[in-house]
């Protein structure tokens, strides 16, 4: 049977991994987590993760640490993180046997492109409030490496998430497209509201 790879590293790449699924699956994908827990762990506003079978992911190089959190129904949460560089891999429940949520931003990146569709959020009612203030990327004009400002008021300076925006992604990646895709696959998207 034709299998489709997903492979992916930690920054330092002492861990990589592969994810096996059946080639006649779509690529997974993503699942933005609110949960307060999931946004400090990856030191973020939201936790982006693909869902998978727990016994399709399997490390190709090194071990990462396992790291025991509790949810806020009192389970074991299993945290899966490089010991060297600190990369978050994967969070599981302990009840279930079945599935593993991987870091989407840990896959490398032709594989994350194609799992760059938003599935849902969860823990919505926990989202950050600026979250939802990031302009649509439409808004947005790479006009030099360290600076995007609003097409509509040019002279207007930008906003921080605007200038964070810019810094981290550059005049390059915010030509490509870069910041449309981000925006859409996970801000503009249609939501689901579980707030489990």
């Amino acid at each position: 049977m034709a299998q489709n790879c997903l492979t992916g590293a930690c920054l330092c790449k002492n861990i990589a991994y592969r994810i096996t699924l059946p080639a006649s699956e779509s690529p997974p994908k993503v699942i933005i987590c609110h949960y307060t827990n999931c946004k400090r762990y990856t030191g973020s506003s939201f936790s982006a993760n693909i869902i998978v079978p727990q016994s399709s992911l399997q490390h190709i190089k090194g071990s990462p640490k396992l790291y025991s959190d509790r949810s806020n129904k009192d389970t074991q949460v299993l945290r899966e993180l490089c010991p060297d560089c600190g990369t978050p891999f994967t969070s599981r429940s302990s009840d279930d046997q079945e599935v593993i949520a991987v870091k989407s931003r840990t896959l490398d990146e032709e594989h994350r492109l194609n799992c760059a569709k938003l599935a849902m959020e969860i823990y919505y009612h926990r989202k950050d409030k600026w979250v939802d203030e990031i302009p649509p990327a439409s808004a947005l004009t790479a006009s030099s490496p360290a600076k995007s400002v609003p097409a509509s008021k040019p002279s207007v300076p930008p906003s921080p998430i605007q200038s964070a925006l810019s810094y981290f992604t550059g005049y390059q990646r915010a030509s490509e497209g870069w910041l449309e895709k981000v925006n859409r696959a996970f801000l503009i998207s249609t939501r689901s509201h579980f707030p489990l």
